[in-house]
């Protein structure tokens, strides 16, 4: 999706629509993951049914579809950070020692946690970024953006290929 996304735009074509969308995908999937992945109960659902409710009416209540959505992506990204450090705290409890350097879904978490990191500076900015020209800070915004995309991309994958060598 976020291909299209950089298709459009090199086409000059306002794609912001597509980035509400793409919010609801990552905030259905991702949390869903870390449901699993800490065993969590019910309520967690909840909360999680909470927050797809708080960005479809912010999504509908701005009424603008045509503009970067970074409250909901912001509030977001703050939760994957909260998750991936309940992640790690959960590991960390556990009686026996684990081999960090062989556990997978260390690092599918530690690249979740820097893509997240990376995007809640430039969510939080993401009005002002979008509504300037790309120099000077905003420009730098957008490669830590960037970067922190790449590197989470590079971790885990990293981390799925230590998952199938086990």
């Amino acid at each position: 999706m976020k291909l299209f996304t950089l298709i459009t735009a090199e086409f000059t074509i306002n794609n912001m629509p597509v980035y509400h969308l793409l919010a609801f995908i990552e905030l259905v999937f991702l949390p869903l993951f870390y449901y699993k992945l800490l065993s969590a109960k019910p309520i967690y659902l909840y909360g999680l049914g909470i927050l797809i409710l708080f960005n479809l009416l912010h999504t509908i209540l701005t009424g603008d579809w045509y503009q970067f959505n970074q409250v909901a992506w912001s509030i977001n990204a703050l939760v994957f950070i909260v998750l991936g450090f309940v992640y790690y705290y959960k590991l960390y409890e556990q009686p026996e020692p684990i081999m960090v350097e062989k556990h997978p879904l260390f690092f599918i978490n530690a690249g979740i946690l820097i893509y997240a990191s990376g995007s809640f500076f430039t969510y939080l900015l993401g009005w002002k970024i979008l509504s300037k020209e790309a120099s000077g800070i905003f420009h730098n915004a957008w490669i830590i953006q960037s970067f922190a995309n790449v590197t989470k991309n590079i971790i885990i994958a990293y981390g799925l290929w230590l998952s199938k060598q086990m």
